[in-house]
């Protein structure tokens, strides 16, 4: 269809076409039900959900993803990820809490909508919120304050209500214990290996071969790949010296000027020693004498660095205390204010944290400050000569793009317009054969159109791209003869693997009767090991991290030692029999209990507040559009 809109593009055919469009949008009718059931992607209790909104969040969604996993996100992965059901899914979920906290009566002051905002960190400069930083991040994101204010207020309206739903939730003293012990536990035991790889000597005959092959052809598929041709429009390329102006750089440093800005900030070394927040006072007394007998000496000029080492409880310890440089917000507030509140080379009386007793040494302050504009300025240039360079490269790339739509050939646009044209050869999904920086999303978009299309312009890091696919070799199942090597070795490893699992199932029969574990591995040449102890969260040594194996383990007993079938892992099969179990750490549960606790009252909140969705769910009425459910 694009490819013959694009033939007839100056025709009276297309023209009519274009005529009837806009003929519809008018007649459609502005505000009218039908044009809010068009835009509509779901309806809660009555309430819609936008098209427009559903598209933001996707693609804020999609933005994310796209910072965390970089080039690997391809459009397969997208696709698997069911990002559209789960972006779906959310705005489901916050059209119910805010319906809920309106039932509830539940308000945000306008005063708490101030406090929250102000309290973001992308809008404070030197730790105070900055109008003109606000007002430029909104620019960034492209929301007017108006709307970014209403969604802050959505999100605390939230968060009132999910206080609301948790508050009784609490986790017990018991129950950190009993998590702390289930996680502490450890087993050692005695493994017989069955390997497959070490089972030598097998020869498939030609029919198992042809048997194998047959029942698994599609595995010897060949990948389908294309060929394209494609300009590439560098940013880099235009780049010029008089691209920006000493006028556009002063505007810039007014207008960023928190850029330019930097916190003060302390570096120092501290010593501690722990004491839980909620010690009995004779404990907290004991603590305080020994950090006040280590301060005796560093007043008395003993190296603070080698106090810290040969003292300290802390994790700096082995650095001599050192924390490097600091904000004051880095820091847990008693600590904080003491060391920001000091001069270089000053040692404090003791501070308690919660963490216990410190005493710090500052080693250097530096006051917050704010770089000059002939300091920034070259940092300014190359900044906006990049930016510059890039909206050049993109204004070319749009030209290019529309010359293209009506040749419908990127070789005759390339003639027409003086520019140099790319071909590559046939590469795969993957673009493993493409030696480009982003060869996967080049790739992930040349497979998206089909033979002769062209592409809209992409944005990608390293420039602008139009892509136009020109062949495809489709996928074909290869004939034996051509991959005899590679079934000839598959044959082998399957051969291999029921030989050693056979060899494992017979022997655990000999142990279930009392046979020796020992006695049995030396009859099938099977070298037997212990693991030593270990953990249900640590990689079985010998073994490797095997959920199965472990969990298995740890499921034996004095009366229950052996494992009652042949266990499978990624190197082969293994017997299992318990050596030994016992308890590790246990005078460490009065360090690891609040932690502990956190954690568990995460886990419960969490899998309280899935349930409590669940039945304001069940209770409410939801329709999703019929275009939007499977996407």
């Amino acid at each position: 269809m694009l490819g013959f809109m694009r033939k007839k593009a100056g025709s009276w055919l297309i023209k009519v076409i274009f005529i009837a469009i806009v003929i519809v949008f008018v007649f459609w009718g502005v505000g009218s039900f039908q044009e809010d059931k068009a835009n509509r992607v779901a309806s809660v209790n009555g309430e819609s959900i936008g098209r427009d909104a559903y598209r933001r969040a996707y693609n804020n969604h999609l933005d994310n993803l796209k910072r965390r996993f970089g080039d690997q996100l391809t459009p397969e992965m997208i696709e698997k990820l069911q990002i559209g059901q789960q972006v779906l899914q959310m705005l489901i979920n916050q059209k119910l809490m805010l319906q809920e906290a309106k039932k509830l009566n539940l308000r945000v002051s306008d005063q708490e909508l101030v406090e929250t905002i102000q309290s973001i960190e992308a809008f404070r400069s030197a730790g105070i919120f900055d109008n003109r930083r606000y007002s430029a991040m909104m620019q960034q994101i492209r929301m007017t304050p108006e709307a970014f204010e209403e969604e802050q207020r959505k999100d605390i309206l939230v968060d009132k209500l999910r206080a609301m739903v948790l508050g009784g939730i609490q986790v017990s003293e018991g129950e950190a214990r009993a998590w702390y012990d289930f996680k502490n536990v450890m087993v050692n035991m005695d493994v017989a290996p069955f390997i497959p790889e070490n089972y030598k000597g097998i020869e498939p005959t030609e029919a198992q071969l042809k048997a194998f092959y047959d029942e698994n052809k599609a595995a010897y598929k060949t990948e389908a790949e294309v060929k394209v041709r494609y300009f590439h429009f560098k940013p880099e390329e235009y780049e010029t010296k008089g691209l920006v102006q000493d006028s556009d750089i002063l505007a810039y440093y007014e207008e960023f000027q928190h850029e330019f800005a930097s916190e003060k900030t302390v570096e120092a070394r501290h010593i501690l020693v722990k004491v839980a927040e909620d010690a009995p006072e004779e404990r907290v007394a004991e603590a305080l004498n020994k950090i006040s007998n280590i301060l005796v000496e560093a007043r008395k000029g003993v190296d603070f660095a080698e106090l810290a080492k040969k003292y300290s409880e802390g994790p700096s310890k082995e650095q001599g205390g050192f924390l490097g440089a600091f904000k004051k917000d880095a820091m847990v507030k008693p600590f904080a204010d003491k060391a920001f509140s000091m001069a270089a080379n000053e040692i404090s009386d003791p501070v308690r944290t919660q963490f216990g007793w410190h005493i710090i040494k500052v080693e250097k302050v530096n006051e917050a400050s704010v770089r000059s504009l002939a300091d920034a300025t070259a940092e300014i240039r190359e900044k906006l000569t990049r930016k510059a360079a890039r909206e050049m490269a993109l204004e070319q790339a749009e030209s290019a793009y529309d010359a293209a739509f009506v040749e419908g050939d990127l070789g005759k646009t390339a003639v027409a317009l003086k520019l140099t044209v790319k071909e590559t050869d046939f590469f795969n999904r993957k673009g493993d054969a493409l030696s480009l920086a982003e060869a996967g999303k080049f790739a992930g978009a040349a497979f998206e159109l089909e033979d002769g299309d062209i592409s809209n312009v992409l944005d990608f890091d390293a420039g602008f791209f139009i892509l136009q696919r020109l062949e495809t070799k489709p996928e074909v199942i290869q004939e034996l003869n051509t991959i005899k090597a590679d079934v000839r070795l598959d044959v082998i490893k399957q051969l291999q693997g029921e030989k050693a699992k056979a060899d494992a199932e017979a022997m655990l029969t000999a142990l279930k009767s009392g046979a020796d574990m020992a006695t049995e591995a030396e009859k099938y040449g099977i070298k037997m090991f212990a693991t030593g102890f270990f953990k249900r969260d640590e990689m079985i040594p010998q073994i490797g991290f095997e959920r199965e194996i472990a969990n298995a383990a740890f499921k034996l007993s004095a009366e229950n030692k052996l494992a009652q079938s042949v266990l499978q892992g990624n190197k082969g099969m293994y017997l299992i029999q318990l050596k030994e179990r016992k308890h590790s750490g246990a005078d460490g549960f009065a360090v690891e209990m609040e932690k502990i606790k956190a954690a568990l009252q995460e886990q419960k909140e969490r899998e309280f507040f899935s349930r409590w969705m669940d039945q304001v769910r069940a209770k409410s009425e939801i329709s999703i559009d019929e275009a939007f459910r499977n996407i």
